[in-house]
This record gives C-alpha cells, sequence and structure tokens, in this order.
C-alpha cells in the first residue's frame, strides 16, 4: 500500500513540475509590452532657464496601451 502512495505522490508531483515548467516557458515567450524606449539624455532640469529644459524620447508598443510618465527629482 505504502509503495502506490509513494509511486502516485511521484507521478502527481512529475506532472505539476512539467506543468509548471510549460506555463514558465508559454509565459516568457510572450512579447513585452515596452518593446523599445530611447531618450536623449539621462536627466533634465525643466526650470525654465533655457538650459535642457526640454527631454526628448521615444517608444514602440507591442499593442495599444495608454501610457503615463512621471517627472521627479533625484531623489525619487
Amino acid at each position: 500500500m505504502e509503495s502506490s502512495l509513494v509511486r502516485v505522490v511521484f507521478v502527481v508531483l512529475v506532472l505539476a513540475t512539467g506543468a509548471a515548467f510549460l506555463i514558465a516557458q508559454s509565459l516568457k515567450a510572450e512579447e513585452p509590452l515596452v518593446l523599445r524606449f530611447a531618450v536623449d539624455r539621462e536627466a533634465f532640469s525643466p526650470n525654465g532657464d533655457g538650459y535642457q529644459d526640454r527631454v526628448r524620447l521615444g517608444f514602440d508598443l507591442s499593442e495599444p496601451a495608454e501610457v503615463s510618465f512621471s517627472v521627479i527629482d533625484p531623489d525619487g
């Protein structure tokens, strides 16, 4: 009786491991939403002095999506 229970548990674990592997592989295969993101400088200072007040950025998405940006200071 014990050996059949061990076999059943072993088979269940093998099947669960295989299913988890297949799910993980399918998740890896999905294309990311943001395909490309580029910015012309790492930091800018929008303080109105005319020096580095603007930044240009671009991005490509794999599907239509709502996009929002936040401007934060170096401390976050």
